[in-house]
């Protein structure tokens, strides 16, 4: 198995578990987010104090072998769009894990990965897409599947 291969799968597990490990720990979805955005945090740290690009910095490295330095401006602009991204994220990790808490982990995985399809959704809307039969076809499934699942956790007794 390569390397890459191996990480991949490593990726999938890890997030995959994570409703298991949400509907393991005692705590309120906030707090769940919090902790697992500051371990987050920590890892990456210590990763990119690692990373080659930070010691050929360090070592006031030859300038052709580093990346063009953007802009200040443009260096605000992506942090401030990084911050807003982690801010949605931070947002979607919460509501996730309070799902889990309510309806469950098996319905609620279901339903949070319908987020890609009403994205394509308001395609459209947004950017100006055009929709194909297919894409429509696919929205209606990805829609029907979701109220059946919906519908089937309201007969179970579970939360709206």
């Amino acid at each position: 198995m390569g390397r890459s291969y191996a990480a991949y799968l490593s990726s999938l597990l890890l997030f995959g578990s994570n409703g298991i490990v949400a509907a393991m720990v005692a705590l309120p979805s906030l707090d769940i987010v919090v902790a697992r955005t500051f371990l987050g945090a920590l890892l990456l740290g210590a990763l990119l104090a690692g990373t080659t690009i930070w010691r050929a910095r360090a070592r006031k490295a030859p300038a052709a072998s580093l990346p063009a330095r953007p802009s200040a401006r443009a260096e605000r602009e992506a942090l401030a769009l990084f911050a807003l991204s982690g801010a949605a994220l931070g947002a979607s990790w919460i509501v996730l894990f309070e799902a889990y808490r309510v309806v469950g982990v098996g319905t609620a995985s279901l339903l949070y990965y319908c987020g890609p399809v009403i994205v394509m959704a308001l395609a459209p809307l947004l950017f100006r897409e055009r929709l194909s039969v297919a894409k429509v076809a696919g929205f209606g499934a990805v829609a029907l599947g979701a109220f059946l699942v919906s519908a089937q956790a309201l007969t179970g007794g579970e939360s709206p």
